[in-house]
């Protein structure tokens, strides 16, 4: 990459140019740049400068997954929290039309509960990551607890209105402890 400066505009911060004669200026001319910044000059495209920098593009379903106790991808290019645990994204709701405990195969998902359903919440099954649960198309589902767990410090269950969703996270260092919040 070349740039060619004109003695006849003002540089940055608004300073002039003192006058000396225009001329090209290269990347290799950049004294302070690095290896990989002189790359990001010199890259033919949006994709060679990540590579330069040695960032990978996000697909459409990893972008939309919130950047709060996320780490990276890894080698593979799986979104791991920082915990280490894979974060599933873009997956599909799951119905579940029978009453049942939380499976460690629930973390991260999303869950359409079944009118009569109840979901219940354990201190035997971590969520890491949460779950997010919606109500039924019709009727009501209930989010409840089992042995020492416990919902929003205390609560023993929540009815779950039609067309509604709930996210459900646990407390960090209290594994049975959740906070449910949605409506």
């Amino acid at each position: 990459m070349t740039v060619t400066t004109n003695p006849s505009t003002n540089g940055p911060g608004g300073a002039t140019n003192s006058g000396g004669p225009g001329g090209s200026v290269t990347s290799a001319d950049i004294t302070d740049a690095t290896p990989a910044g002189r790359q990001v000059l010199t890259a033919a495209d949006e994709a060679a400068q990540r590579t330069a920098i040695g960032a990978v593009a996000l697909t459409p379903a990893q972008s939309a997954v919130p950047a709060t106790g996320v780490a990276a991808l890894d080698a593979s290019n799986v979104l791991r929290g920082l915990d280490g645990l894979p974060l599933p994204v873009g997956s599909a709701t799951t119905a579940i039309a029978a009453s049942r405990t939380a499976l460690t195969a629930d973390n991260s998902a999303t869950l359409e509960l079944a009118s009569g359903v109840t979901y219940s919440l354990s201190n035997a099954v971590a969520l890491p990551h949460g779950v997010t649960l919606m109500g039924p198309a019709s009727g009501t589902a209930i989010i409840a607890v089992t042995g020492s767990a416990t919902i929003n410090g205390g609560t023993s269950s929540i009815t779950v209105a039609a067309n509604t969703a709930y996210t459900v996270l646990p407390r960090a260092g209290a594994p049975a402890a959740f906070v449910v919040r949605g409506g």
